[in-house]
């Protein structure tokens, strides 16, 4: 089987509509991490997002297959 092509979102400039679509982030995560996102005024690397409220620490590995900078 060829594995399916995963979308790779800017996590700068992903929408919450785009963010929600990331496994294991639900609507009130992407809310937070656009909330974040804008007084940091963007992010310098994907580990930032640990200190992003309600954040799953645990399935990082999971969600960084899906982010870019």
């Amino acid at each position: 089987k060829t594995p399916r092509k995963i979308q790779v979102y800017n996590l700068n400039s992903a929408t919450r509509d785009q963010l929600v679509l990331i496994p294991h982030i639900d609507y009130e995560i992407a809310s937070n991490i656009i909330e974040e996102r804008t007084l940091r005024e963007g992010f310098l690397n994907i580990e930032d997002l640990t200190k992003v409220e309600q954040f799953p620490v645990k399935k990082i590995e999971i969600i960084k297959l899906y982010l870019s900078l």
